[in-house]
Parts: structure tokens; C-alpha cells; sequence
């Protein structure tokens, strides 16, 4: 063999290697990016036809976790291609990625700790919804009228 085909080897690893990768990549982008982003689509339509504040904190929810599952496309994509760097060989993408998610995986910690509370709220006192409100809106700014006027005024 000479210096390249060598190169090449020690790039690519072993044939175990080779097949990891894939497996990882196919599993990631089947369960991960299709099935994911589907079904919190799905999600967040259904949400939609519900007006509350525990609504609303759902469809945040299920919108962050579906741009969660497109932004693994590109990981996935590199699984597939033996761990080759695709799209994060170009500097300026990989700095885009990385502030996007970490954007995004911060605010799905956040609204999973909200969505606790709230659960929490909801078992200790089933019947009454009191206690709640103020919680929620004391950790998220939610406008008290859903009227033009008074969000651009900034009346919450």
C-alpha cells in the first residue's frame, strides 16, 4: 500500500467502525430526525387547537424538540458518510450549529423544569388552577390580553 491508500485506511478505521457508523447514522436519522420531528409536529397541531397557558407551554415544547430534530440532521448525515466532516468542515457553519444548539437544548431544559412545575402544581391541588397562574407567569412574561394594542405597548 502506499502513503494515500494508508491515508485513506486510517481515515475510514476498520470495517467494525465503518458499520457502527452506519448503524448509528441510519437509527439517529429514522428515529431521531423523521420519527422526532413528525410526531412533535403532530404535537404541536394538536396543541393548537387548545387555548391556555399550559397549551402554549406544550406547543413551546413540542416546536423547540422538533427544531431539535432537525438540527441533528447534519450529525446524522455525518454518521452516514463514516464520520466524514460534511457540512462541519466549513468553520462558519459549524459556529452557526453550535450556537443553535445551544440555544435550543437550554431551552428544552428550561420548558421541561416549567412543564414539572406545573405537573407538580396540577397533583397538589387537582381541582384548583389558582396556584398555578402565578407561577407561570412569574417565570415566563405572558400577556395578560391577546390584543394588539396592549402587546405593542408592552402591557403584560
Amino acid at each position: 500500500m502506499n502513503d494515500t491508500e494508508d491515508a485513506i485506511q486510517d481515515y475510514l478505521g476498520t470495517t467494525s467502525d465503518r458499520v457502527a457508523s452506519m448503524i448509528i447514522g441510519l437509527l439517529q436519522i429514522t428515529l431521531g430526525n423523521f420519527t422526532g420531528s413528525g410526531l412533535n409536529t403532530f404535537a404541536c397541531l394538536f396543541f393548537m387547537k387548545k387555548s391556555s397557558v399550559f397549551n402554549e407551554l406544550f406547543k413551546a415544547t413540542a416546536i423547540v424538540d422538533a427544531v431539535t430534530c432537525i438540527a441533528a440532521l447534519p450529525v446524522s448525515v455525518s454518521y452516514l458518510s463514516f464520520r466524514a466532516p460534511g457540512l462541519f468542515y466549513y468553520n462558519t457553519f459549524c459556529t452557526v450549529w453550535f450556537g443553535l444548539w445551544l440555544i435550543i437544548t437550554r431551552l428544552s431544559i428550561q420548558l421541561a423544569a416549567l412543564t414539572s412545575i406545573i405537573r407538580t402544581f396540577r397533583i397538589l391541588c387537582p381541582l384548583n388552577t389558582r396556584p398555578t397562574i402565578p407561577t407561570v407567569r412569574g417565570l415566563i412574561p405572558y400577556p395578560k390580553s391577546r390584543e394588539p394594542a396592549n402587546l405593542v405597548r408592552g402591557k403584560f
